[in-house]
């Protein structure tokens, strides 16, 4: 049996929540069933320490997300992996705007840890919507930490609830 080649983006490897299920997620992943390589933005973050020795870490030396479009895209046209799992709202939706240009097998699997109707509501970031509606069907499955957050993603943005 061939292994499924999965990279997994996040930002930084700063304290947040979202690193800490990716980096939980890298360790309990079976490895003899999947080629794991995390591709960070942005080197940096307390959470260096906790990176599996098993897997293949790839710096794409941006300061910002949105700086790493290209990256990215060259990154994943290169790798040609099977699946890429992101978290991170803002970093969700690069990977969805590029997916057009990424290999037609590659499937795309977003994680949603906040409402984002609540979370832009409250960060003053409402002009997000609009695009989130646009981009988040492209996700060919999306994992919500709740119900709440399904239920916004069906009803205020459109997602098939069948993908979440």
């Amino acid at each position: 049996m061939s292994r499924k080649k999965v990279i997994f983006i996040i930002p930084s490897l700063g304290a947040g929540g979202a690193e800490n299920v990716i980096l939980t997620i890298l360790r309990h992943l079976d490895k003899r069933a999947f080629d794991a390589i995390l591709c960070i933005v942005h080197f940096t973050g307390r959470l260096k320490d906790r990176l599996p020795k098993d897997v293949r870490l790839i710096d794409l030396g941006c300061e910002r997300v949105r700086h790493a479009f290209v990256p990215i895209i060259s990154l994943l046209n290169r790798e040609k992996p099977d699946t890429v799992c992101t978290t991170v709202g803002h970093l969700n939706l690069l990977i969805l705007m590029v997916k057009p240009f990424l290999p037609q097998k590659t499937k795309i699997i977003v994680r949603e840890s906040s409402i984002p109707t609540e979370s832009m509501h409250h960060s003053g970031q409402a002009r997000w919507y609009p695009i989130y509606k646009i981009f988040y069907n492209r996700a060919d499955a999306l994992i919500a930490q709740s119900a709440a957050i399904k239920n916004d993603l069906v009803l205020n943005y459109g997602v098939n609830s069948a993908k979440v």
